[in-house]
């Protein structure tokens, strides 16, 4: 698949034999997972995968649409991408561990995976509003919807680079969120303290909306159990705040009013939100008023 896309250059002949070659692939995959539940390897390059997946979900070139349909409209091709995409977000966080550090190869590698994720999470991103040009059939599918399998690859992906990159965090958001930022492109890049946070901020916002239009049901593509991944992805860039700013304040109170006023019948939900709403009390030095009111809460409905 990756030679003759590749060598195809977006052709309708290439985006036909690709096709083909991938249900070739799951066809035999099937057969052998039945007999000995063999996992999905990972045979493509990451290189391929950035391609396949921009081709996918972001060409706008008019000469390739019609060949890129075919791809687009086999869903169960472009979950094997995604899938084959988070393995790939996986090894870039294992290849930057401190016991590849030093190595000769390291820094390049280093520099080409940085490179790499910060084209998925602009990729991954841009599908989290549902308005990817890559549509998922009417028909019901078999496993995860393609959004949220994009959503959960970000969140991982947001974990590889603050853990992995974390100097480099405010580049990968201003690429991420390019043209996206109601600040100039020298704002986003600008390192001074108040920039950063607020860059930061205009991330944590975009999954704020997401998470009121789930919980007020304006918003019928994610469900409850989707938002875990939304309040990770936040709790991992409000790690990335200054404590003494007012945007993680205004991040706390938030959370505080969504605990307060949302009448939310999943646990897992309620338990990232009290989760978070305790850390940011406990980062912005607040009082343990809340801290009695949630135990008291608990009490009150476990007994």
């Amino acid at each position: 698949m990756d030679y003759t896309f590749n060598i195809g250059g977006y052709s309708q002949e290439s985006c036909d034999t690709v096709i083909k070659l991938y249900n070739g692939y799951q066809c035999i995959h099937d057969i052998i997972q039945d007999k000995g539940g063999l996992k999905q390897p990972c045979l493509l390059p990451l290189s391929s995968v950035v391609v396949l997946m921009k081709a996918v979900f972001s060409d706008m070139i008019p000469s390739h649409q019609m060949s890129l349909t075919k791809l687009r409209e086999s869903v169960p091709f472009v979950k094997y991408i995604i899938s084959i995409t988070l393995i790939k977000i996986q090894q870039i966080g294992d290849q930057a561990s401190p016991w590849e550090w030093g190595s000769r190869s390291h820094s390049s590698l280093n520099r080409k995976n940085f490179e790499s994720a910060c084209s998925i999470g602009k990729v991954l991103f841009n599908q989290l509003d549902g308005t990817s040009i890559q549509k998922e059939s009417g028909k019901k599918e078999k496993g995860k919807p393609v959004h949220v399998m994009c959503l959960e690859g970000f969140s991982q992906l947001c974990h590889v680079i603050v853990t992995c990159y974390h100097n480099q965090i405010i580049q990968f958001l201003s690429i991420v969120g390019e043209g996206q930022s109601k600040g100039s492109d020298d704002d986003m890049e600008t390192d001074s303290e108040e920039n950063r946070n607020e860059q930061i901020y205009f991330f944590i916002r975009h999954f704020q909306r997401l998470i009121v239009s789930i919980l007020n049901g304006s918003l019928k593509t994610y469900s409850l159990k989707d938002i875990p991944h939304m309040i990770t992805i936040i709790s991992i860039l409000t790690e990335q705040l200054d404590t003494d700013c007012t945007q993680i304040t205004e991040v706390y109170e938030w959370i505080l009013s969504q605990c307060e006023e949302q009448a939310i019948g999943d646990n897992a939900v309620v338990k990232v939100l009290v989760s978070l709403l305790l850390t940011l009390n406990y980062r912005i030095k607040g009082t343990l008023k809340i801290v009695k009111k949630i135990s008291q809460d608990i009490h009150y409905h476990i007994g």
